[in-house]
C-alpha cells in the first residue's frame, strides 16, 4: 500500500461538503463529574461523538481525567473502553484533569473540530480531534509545547478498540478466548494468547480484526476498525485473547503525532472487504 498524508486525502471526497462541530460545557463542582464536555463532529461520510470528563476524587482515586468514545455500538471504539489514552513522561493523562477554558472549537484549513490541553507536570501538550469534509477519519494530533516548564521526554499514544464483536453469550459478557489478530499494510500479526509484538517503525496502517467474528455474515461480527499513520512511528501491539486489542504508539516527543481512526458502526464489513477500501482510501 502507497500512502499519502491523511491531510491530502480530503481531496478525494466531494468538494461540497461541511464539517458541523458542536461542543457543550458543563460545570458541576459539587457532583461525582466535575467538568464535561461533549463533541460530536459530523460531515455526509461519518460521525463521531465523545466525551471529556473532569471526576472527582473517590475513596483512595484522587480526581482523575475520562475520555469516551460514544459510537452507539459495543464494538469498535466504544464507550466500553478507554479508546485513547495518552503518557507524557511516565504520566498516564487519567491522573490530570483538564481547564475548561482550555477545550474549544477550532479550524484548520478546511478541518474543523475541538481542541485541549493538558500540563504533565509541566509539560503542556496540545491535543485536536477533528475531520474534513467528505472524509469518514477523526483526525488526532498531539503536540507538545516548547513553552513547558519541563522538557516532552516520552511520549506513549495508546489506540484501543474491541474487535467486531463482543460476545454476550447467556447475558453474560466473554471477555476471553477471543482470537483478535491486526493486519498492517505489511503484515498480517495472527492471534495470539498473550505478549506484545513490536512495531518497528515502517507501517502506517493498522486493521484491527478478530479472525472469528469476520464481518462475512450478521452472526459473525460487524468488521474491523482501522488507525492510520500519515508518517510511521515505532511502538507495539498488545495481543492476546482479551476482548481488546491496544496498540501503543512511541513518536518522537519533540514533534506533533498525527493519527486517524477509522470505523463504520452502521455498516458491516467483512475483513477482506474492509482491508480493501482502507487501500483503496490511501492509495
Amino acid at each position: 500500500m502507497t500512502l499519502v498524508l491523511v491531510s491530502a486525502v480530503s481531496a478525494a471526497f466531494a468538494a461540497e461538503d461541511a464539517v458541523i462541530v458542536n461542543l457543550t460545557k458543563k460545570e458541576s463542582p459539587r457532583t461525582e463529574v466535575v467538568f464535561e464536555a461533549n463533541v460530536s463532529l459530523v460531515n455526509s461520510a461519518s460521525k463521531w461523538g465523545f466525551t471529556f470528563r473532569n471526576m472527582r476524587a473517590h475513596e483512595s482515586k484522587g480526581r482523575h481525567f475520562q475520555f469516551g468514545i460514544g459510537n452507539g455500538v459495543t464494538s469498535g471504539y466504544s464507550g466500553l473502553i478507554a479508546a485513547l489514552g495518552l503518557t507524557v513522561n511516565g504520566i498516564g493523562w487519567d491522573k490530570l484533569q483538564v481547564e475548561p477554558k482550555n477545550v474549544r472549537e477550532f479550524s484548520d484549513g478546511d478541518a474543523k473540530g475541538v481542541e485541549f490541553a493538558l500540563n504533565f507536570d509541566g509539560a503542556p501538550i496540545r491535543l485536536r480531534a477533528s475531520m474534513r469534509p467528505g472524509s469518514p477519519t477523526l483526525d488526532w494530533e498531539v503536540s507538545p509545547s516548547a513553552k513547558g516548564f519541563t522538557p516532552v521526554t516520552n511520549v506513549d499514544v495508546r489506540v484501543c478498540a474491541i474487535p467486531s464483536h463482543l460476545d454476550i453469550p447467556n447475558k453474560k459478557t466473554r471477555f476471553f478466548g477471543y482470537r483478535r489478530q491486526v493486519k498492517t499494510d505489511k503484515r498480517l500479526i495472527p492471534p495470539q494468547k498473550s505478549g506484545n509484538v513490536k512495531l518497528p517503525g515502517d507501517e502506517r496502517i493498522f486493521v484491527l480484526e478478530d479472525a472469528d467474528f469476520d464481518g462475512t455474515s450478521e452472526d459473525r461480527g460487524r468488521g474491523p476498525s482501522a488507525i492510520i499513520l500519515p508518517e510511521p512511528v515505532p511502538g507495539y501491539v498488545n495481543l492476546n485473547d482479551s476482548w481488546t486489542t491496544d496498540v501503543h504508539f512511541t513518536p518522537v516527543p519533540t514533534k506533533p503525532f498525527r493519527f486517524s481512526v477509522l470505523e463504520y458502526p452502521e455498516k458491516r464489513f467483512s475483513n477482506a472487504d474492509f482491508e480493501k477500501r482502507v487501500e483503496n482510501m490511501f492509495k
